[in-house]
């Protein structure tokens, strides 16, 4: 997604991405450490694409139904494995906690 701002009368436009949802990309992250920032960005240049050409509230419903997918898809696998899901979520509120 491109960030536009305004300053003084003109308009400029940032070309960095801002991921639409910072808290999804934290708790993939903590649900899938090792392949999140992967499946994030294959999401994110998805993103960018839908919202050229389908529009910006098109894109994000796209990448909300998305997100959702995979994060009850990680849900999943913890529950299915077996893995431990409130160390998982610990590490999740430690990391948000340094935030502030």
């Amino acid at each position: 997604m491109l960030a536009a701002r305004n300053s003084s009368n003109t308009t400029e436009t940032d070309a960095t991405f801002v991921r639409p949802y910072k808290v999804v990309a934290m708790l993939v992250n903590v649900l899938a450490p090792r392949t999140g920032e992967g499946m994030l960005g294959d999401l994110d240049e998805e993103f960018v694409r839908r919202e050229s050409v389908d529009g910006i509230e098109a894109a994000r419903r796209w990448y909300r139904r998305q997100t959702t997918i995979v994060l009850l898809s990680l849900l999943c696998r913890f529950v299915v494995r077996g893995d431990d899901l409130l160390r998982a979520f610990d590490h999740l509120w430690r990391t948000v906690s340094s935030l502030f």
